[in-house]
């Protein structure tokens, strides 16, 4: 028996929803890691394209999702778990100092953005509904 299709519809306007919240929390994760791997503060200049790749395959992978491309959000999340895996130790690197300076800062609030919106992608069942149907 198919579902009527005023509920079909109102579940497929939340899941875009949420999928524009988790888009929105990568996009500031995004601007906040480039932001630090321009700043004087950081050693490795290679986190540079690691951040510019970030910005464009989970963009990509987000519009393949919205698109409901099934294998789109299984990649989305495995690369926002080794986003966090990279950026969450080159910000343990910059602990050891006992004042942080604002490009950290920046770093571990966009590590936190980013787990934010893999949050919202793996644990959502209305994007689970949108990108499985």
């Amino acid at each position: 028996m198919s579902e009527p299709l005023h509920d079909r519809v109102h579940r497929t306007r939340y899941a875009r929803h949420f999928l524009a919240a988790a888009g929105m929390l990568q996009r500031l994760g995004d601007a906040a890691v480039i932001w630090f791997t321009f700043s004087v503060d950081n050693q490795m200049l290679l986190l540079r394209g690691a951040a510019i790749g970030s910005l464009l395959c989970t963009s990509v992978l987000l519009i393949g999702v919205w698109r409901r491309l099934r294998w789109a959000r299984y990649v989305l999340t495995g690369l926002n778990w080794g986003y966090i895996m990279v950026f969450g130790f080159c910000a343990l690197q910059g602990w050891k100092n006992p004042t942080l300076s604002e490009p950290y800062i920046a770093l571990i609030a966009g590590v936190l953005l980013y787990a934010a919106a893999n949050v919202i992608l793996v644990r959502s069942r209305r994007v689970r509904h949108f990108a499985n149907l």
